[in-house]
């Protein structure tokens, strides 16, 4: 995961802002953070579903 710091409890993630870093943005500011990821079989298979700020995303 880069520019974001990742939380996990059990299946679900959350990422948040490192500390110092994207504390405050400005209305039609963008931010932009990612990740790479493999499911592996019996721990975190592919998700179901995705939310950004209580949104529905899209899954591939």
């Amino acid at each position: 995961m880069w520019n974001a710091v990742p939380a996990q409890d059990g299946r679900t993630v959350t990422a948040s802002n490192p500390s110092g870093y994207n504390v405050t943005i400005a209305p039609g500011a963008d931010v932009d953070f990612g990740f790479s990821g493999t499911p592996v079989a019996g721990t975190n298979g592919a998700p179901a579903a995705f939310t950004l700020n209580g949104k529905t995303c899209a899954t591939a």
